[in-house]
């Protein structure tokens, strides 16, 4: 009894795989090819003349913080900054697109919601 209960299980298990892996879309080639830059440790932008036991900071950004302007509407500026930037700007690309489109329940709720005009009404 028990080995008729175990074969079934694995039968079971190895259709349940086999359909699993039929309907599982394959995911996206990589291009291999950073969007926003070279990542890891970047050796180019330290400054080599300072020892990192006097000042870290300097020893490890200065060559890389002294041309990199911060732009005059932020307090900071890095890698981060540019990623929540770009996010930022594809989010309300999406939600732009949403609000032209009557059927759309998020594209209404944001067009109510920039509607400032009847907002003031009421």
């Amino acid at each position: 009894m028990k080995t008729i209960l175990l074969a079934g299980l694995l039968g079971a298990s190895a259709l349940a795989g086999i359909v699993h892996a039929q309907t599982t879309p394959a995911p996206a080639a990589a291009t291999g090819k950073p969007e926003l830059g070279t990542y890891g440790f970047d050796e180019a932008g330290m400054d080599r003349t300072v020892a990192p036991g006097d000042d870290c900071y300097q020893d490890a950004d200065r060559t890389w913080a002294k041309p990199t302007p911060i732009p005059a509407d932020k307090s900071s500026f890095g890698a981060f900054d540019v990623l929540a930037d770009r996010s930022r700007d594809r989010t309300r690309g999406i939600l732009d697109a949403a609000a032209k489109d009557k059927n759309s329940k998020i594209g209404t709720a944001y067009a109510t919601y920039l509607d400032t005009a009847a907002i003031e009404k009421k």
